[in-house]
């Protein structure tokens, strides 16, 4: 959902069993009309927006590709893609706050990439953990990359000069404060 709530986006595997991975991302129309495509995919495993937009990354993990549409609510133009074997499959992906970076991760490999809002100048990080979501923390440069699992939350400091996954310990409910 945009953080407007103008645009609703749902991405569908349409494959049947036996047949390649392919799918759509759809818009769903506030006025219940029709959802209407706003192009294939092989599987949308995640779809960020940029901030105070309708434009959107879409992070593909069957094609190993994340891709840039603008204007996802209306005319949704395929702008650039990003694929490279330093990120395969990736799974998870946000745009900075500012919008002038875009982290993706994959589970999978356990992997990040950092690149410009133009899907260019990408920056790799290996991390020990899963990066199964990347949520922007407090500041702009900070990622929540993990849920808290055995009392560790897994994070990304996105400075450029020095990337680094770091584990920041959390108490459980049960810990004496």
């Amino acid at each position: 959902i945009s953080d407007d709530a103008t645009v609703v986006l749902a991405g569908v595997v349409e494959n049947a069993k036996g047949e390649a991975v392919r799918g759509e991302v759809f818009v769903i129309p506030q006025d219940g009309n029709a959802p209407r495509s706003i192009g294939p995919v092989q599987h949308a495993s995640a779809i960020a927006f940029f901030r105070k937009s309708h434009d959107i990354v879409i992070a593909d993990d069957a094609a190993n590709s994340v891709t840039m549409v603008s204007d996802a609510g209306t005319a949704a133009a395929r702008k650039w893609t990003f694929t490279d074997a330093g990120l395969p499959a990736p799974d998870s992906v946000q745009v900075s706050p500012d919008n002038k970076t875009i982290v993706a991760g994959s589970s999978r490999s356990q992997h990040l990439a950092m690149m410009d809002a133009g899907g260019a100048n990408a920056v790799f990080v290996s991390c020990v953990c899963a990066p199964t979501e990347v949520h922007p923390l407090i500041d702009a440069a900070i990622y929540q990359l993990t849920e808290v699992t055995s009392g560790l939350l897994w994070i990304l400091d996105s400075n450029p000069l020095n990337p680094r996954v770091l584990f920041v310990p959390v108490p459980s409910e049960s810990d004496p404060q």
